[in-house]
């Protein structure tokens, strides 16, 4: 119920909210845009000025002839040269339909409407209908940028992609060309599960028998050997915004403060990241030179992402007790999850953040299985790394549903579950106040509000990217991401959500193909369909978890099986996170807002996810070997798509 509800609201601020930007067709009119050509870069305190035109014939003259539009931005309607309308509304108000008779403007024969629509926060897009006249925007309407060079309007669903993405190879044709060298990774792989069998052929060859513990090793090992290894073969320009980040990380040196977020483009950042930088900077300055110190800011991500490996390791053995080849499979799924990879080779607060967020998660999952009252030790961890989480970006609003789940489910096995709920709520949010609540009031004492975001006009940078708007097309298309990802998420979110979790679909916020980073881009590629192994165990753990749920009663879930809570509320963070995801894409339609690292900090839980469903579908010993298999290729495809040679 609590679910409906808050879809309802969301459905509800999609039609009312100015700032979601949400285009509907309707009754025959379509929206309409003017065909610019795929731009990458952002436009910045720019006017759109677009005017549309349709021409039709009127022959009787209606009495009446109502013209029912709705524009993004403000608009002018002429009909026949001769101004009718100026919208009276403010830009905010876009949402509001317009309406204006124009039949005492129209002659016998052929007319001619034109609509002016003016937009500096987006593009100058339209909807428009005459019923009384049959004419409805649409691909047959003109438009133009100067009121002299007419062409076909485009519809606002045919966003095209970009030419970067054809100019890389199709990614099922290098899977093809790769599978030969994955080949014995399979064969090994399947032998290795199936060693020590009772019965058959696999029956001679001893057990292989690797624990979770060594394994976890290993691969911190693996990844950091990566991260080394890239550290100064990446160029300095490789990940998103970086050299906004670079400016953060110098403000604190050279002024020895914290910027006000109006004071850089990505200074409206929680400082835990870049204070942090700052300190490394600092500190290696004294032995190296400045390139070499600027390279080694990558030293903080790389850490944080061989860091996952630990706590997805951890987490592993709470959900999964006993059940040490699960734990083994968790842990290498974070490790070798390519998002990960990728982004810990970025200067950026998001692995950092990743980092504290997953140790949020751990406890959170850690407070929930435990027994008897909730300690003060627990209280305090917990609001610690929440605060921690805050310090290092907001997204860590998200971080509280699962943090007030765990703290409620624990509260309901003692004596006075209200009271008990009360008191930890209250202790963690105290905790996490003190050490970061400083930060959110010094926003608001000196710019106004308490959280701010990089879209914000207090920054004093304004700017949209394309589309600039979203459809329900752009939420009911998938497929583009298996041939050509590189920059798939403008005509589709899932595409782009699928394409930034299994591989780099952004190129680390690279524009163009000649500066793009130097992957092994036909592993890289190849990703894309290996992918589609581990996003069927996802889905597969949803529908073990939704089974168990079901055929499960509240008071089982809560006091008999506080490891499949546990399993539960993995499922929850992940779906929160995710969700937070799609909202964001709708609150800046822009095609960098659609990226699956804002979800980084849930890598832990993805990972228990995936193993949950690898075993819920391994029926039989030799479905279970294939699929174990299947799933060591796509590690190590990811693995030797990041290891810059």
């Amino acid at each position: 119920m609590a679910l409906l509800v808050a879809a309802l609201l969301i459905v509800l601020r999609w039609h009312a909210d100015p700032a979601v930007v949400w285009l509907a067709d309707r009754d025959g009119a379509q929206w309409i845009t003017y065909p610019v050509p795929p731009q990458m870069v952002a436009r910045t305190n720019a006017t759109d000025i677009v005017t549309y035109r349709a021409q039709f014939h009127a022959d009787p003259l209606p009495a009446a002839a109502q013209l029912t539009f709705k524009a993004f931005g403000t608009a002018s309607v002429f009909v026949n040269r001769q101004l009718v309308f100026i919208d009276p509304n403010p830009p905010e108000r876009w949402k509001d339909s317009r309406e204006v008779d124009v039949a005492s403007h129209l002659q016998r024969g052929d007319n001619t409407i034109r609509v002016t629509v003016t937009n500096r926060h987006g593009p100058a897009i339209l909807r428009g209908a005459i019923p009384a006249l049959d004419v409805h925007s649409g691909a047959a309407w003109e438009t133009s940028l100067d009121g002299r060079n007419w062409v076909p309007a485009r519809l606002s669903t045919q966003i095209e992609a970009w030419p970067i993405s054809r100019q890389f190879p199709s990614a099922f044709a290098e899977w093809v060309i790769t599978l030969p060298m994955l080949l014995p990774v399979f064969m090994i792989a399947y032998v290795l599960v199936r060693s020590g069998q009772t019965e058959g052929r696999f029956a001679r060859i001893p057990p292989f028998e690797l624990s979770p513990a060594t394994l976890r090793s290993l691969l911190v090992i693996a990844v950091l050997v990566l991260g080394f290894n890239n550290l100064f073969k990446l160029g300095l320009n490789y990940g998103f915004d970086w050299g906004y980040h670079f400016e953060y990380i110098h403000f604190i040196l050279d002024q020895g403060r914290l910027p006000l977020a109006n004071e850089g483009v990505q200074a409206f950042q929680p400082p835990l990241f870049y204070s942090l930088a700052a300190l490394l900077h600092g500190a290696l300055s004294l032995f190296f030179e400045h390139d070499t110190v600027d390279r080694a800011i990558r030293l903080l991500p790389i850490f944080s992402g061989a860091a996952q490996i630990e706590i997805a390791y951890r987490l592993s053995k709470i959900v999964f007790p006993q059940r040490t080849q699960l734990q083994s499979i968790a842990t290498v799924c974070a490790a070798l999850l390519p998002m990960n990879l990728y982004m810990s080779q970025m200067i950026t607060n998001e692995s950092l953040f990743a980092l504290i967020g997953a140790l949020c998660l751990y406890q959170s999952v850690r407070v929930l299985c435990q027994e008897g009252p909730l300690r003060r030790k627990e209280v305090l961890i917990l609001g610690a790394l929440l605060g921690l989480a805050f310090l290092t970006k907001a997204s860590a609003l998200l971080l509280i549903f699962p943090v007030t789940a765990a703290l409620v489910v624990r509260a309901m096995r003692a004596e006075r579950p209200l009271r008990s709920a009360a008191s930890s709520l209250a202790g963690v949010a105290a905790i996490a106040l003190a050490i970061s609540g400083w930060f959110y009031l010094r926003n608001r004492l000196y710019l106004g509000q308490f959280f701010i975001g990089g879209w914000d006009p207090l920054i004093g940078f304004e700017w949209w990217h394309q589309p600039g708007y979203r459809t329900i097309h752009q939420y009911s298309q998938f497929g583009r991401a298996l041939f050509y990802p590189i920059y798939s998420m403008l005509p589709s979110f899932w595409d782009g959500l699928y394409a930034t979790l299994w591989l780099d679909g952004h190129l680390g916020g690279v524009a163009s193909y000649e500066g793009a980073p130097p992957w092994n881009y036909p592993m890289m590629l190849a990703g894309a369909w290996w992918g589609l192994v581990p996003t069927f165990a996802l889905a597969a753990g949803y529908v073990a978890i939704g089974r168990n749920v079901l055929l499960s009663s509240l008071n089982s879930l809560v006091f008999d099986s506080p490891h499949r809570a546990a399993l539960i509320l993995c499922a929850f963070a992940c779906l929160i996170f995710y969700l937070a995801v799609l909202a964001h894409t709708l609150v800046l339609p822009s095609y960098n807002s659609c990226k699956a690292s804002y979800a980084l900090a849930t890598t832990v839980c993805l990972a228990c996810l995936i193993a949950a469903g690898l075993d819920w579908a391994a029926r039989t010993a030799k479905l279970r070997a294939g699929l174990y298999a299947l799933l060591a290729c796509w590690g190590a495809a990811s693995y030797a798509a990041y290891f810059v040679i």
